[in-house]
């Protein structure tokens, strides 16, 4: 379907502005590149994250309590700001666009160094129960194709979400990567 609607989006424009910019905007893309050169993570994914957590509402909160662009958990936030010698004085403190991207930054980061986990593969699993989910995996390591292992997700919610940013990434990185 991406490649249908792609030619489109890229040659036309509204108010200006190329269509494609407005459905896959770049917000905060100097810091997001920063920050994903030091945690050793694609830029795009991070948006990708963003556009499918948040919406790019850097005021947005879940459900489930999660706050901010990249949606974090209050105390994995503070317990990440913490273990990194982030000052973090209060739980609304995690809305700012900057110190909510940088931790999330340094929590994909941590998932990554904790397993040979992709970085989807990875996403899926803090979605729910990391263990529960991690068990559609052939011996937990990520050896099965990534759609593979998307359709092994036994949570639908779950499922549905990494499908709409592994998407969303795809798309990011095929318009901007030419």
């Amino acid at each position: 379907m991406a490649n249908y609607y792609l030619p489109h989006l890229v040659t036309h424009e509204v108010g200006g502005y190329p269509l494609w910019e407005l459905a896959y905007p770049r917000p905060y893309w100097p810091q997001l590149k920063s920050f994903s050169r030091k945690a050793g993570i694609d830029p795009y994914f991070a948006l990708a994250i963003m556009r499918e957590e948040s919406h790019f509402n850097p005021r947005a909160l879940s459900s489930s309590k999660a706050m901010g662009l990249m949606q974090l958990m209050p105390g994995t936030a503070k317990h990440v700001a913490r273990k990194k010698n982030i000052e973090l004085k209060k739980k609304e403190d995690i809305y700012n666009p900057e110190l909510n991207t940088l931790l999330g930054h340094f929590i994909l980061e941590g998932f990554l160094n904790a397993s040979s986990l992709n970085l989807f593969t990875q996403q899926g699993a803090t979605m729910r129960d990391r263990t529960t989910c991690l068990n559609g995996l052939s011996a937990g390591k990520g050896e099965n194709p990534l759609d593979a292992f998307v359709e092994q997700i036994p949570f639908n919610e779950t499922k549905n979400y990494v499908k709409r940013v592994y998407l969303s990434y795809k798309l990011y990185k095929q318009i901007y990567s030419s």
